[in-house]
């Protein structure tokens, strides 16, 4: 390709893009993630209003790809700040790969690791979601777990979690 081809490429895709941007679903999903500080565009007017899941879809696939890596992350902390006619069974998927600490997978052509990057900086800052774990245990190990609790003064969790990072650490090399 010449030079004047690779130009006349250019201008013609920055067309495509300034028109898909007037469409008022990417100023709706635009403006609600720069109102969450989620991302940063100028000329976009903030709003809080609740954003469809398939606007979100449409604006990281058609123009901005950074929605699609946001997307898993805000359908984990975020919730409420969603709506949809049909949730899409890939996006919940993606959200259980994401609690389970799966990379490998991939969601709407975005590498999961690209989306978990995003979740911390979702909602409260720094908190990962925790994957939810069920256990059955005798009524003599519920004794002991709940006198623990009581002695500690920890929850139960935290008496599981901190009798685990003992285990692993006088198991461990």
């Amino acid at each position: 390709m010449n030079k004047k081809n690779i130009i006349r490429l250019a201008k013609k895709k920055a067309q495509r893009l300034a028109e898909l941007r007037r469409d008022p679903r990417y100023a709706l999903v635009m403006g609600r993630l720069v109102q969450e500080g989620l991302l940063d565009s100028r000329n976009i007017r903030l709003n809080k209003r609740k954003l469809w899941i398939e606007d979100l879809i449409w604006v990281g696939k058609e123009i901005e790809p950074r929605v699609l890596q946001l997307l898993p992350a805000i359908a984990l902390k975020r919730p409420g700040i969603l709506m949809a006619r049909d949730f899409p069974r890939t996006l919940r998927v993606a959200m259980n790969d994401i609690k389970r600490g799966r990379d490998g997978a991939v969601y709407e052509g975005v590498a999961l690791k690209k989306c978990r990057d995003w979740v911390p900086l979702v909602g409260r800052q720094g908190k990962i979601p925790m994957a939810t774990r069920a256990f059955r245990l005798s009524s003599e190990d519920q004794k002991m777990l709940d006198q623990l609790s009581q002695i500690l003064d920890l929850s139960r969790t935290d008496v599981l979690r901190k009798a685990l990072h003992l285990l692993f650490e006088s198991e461990m090399p």
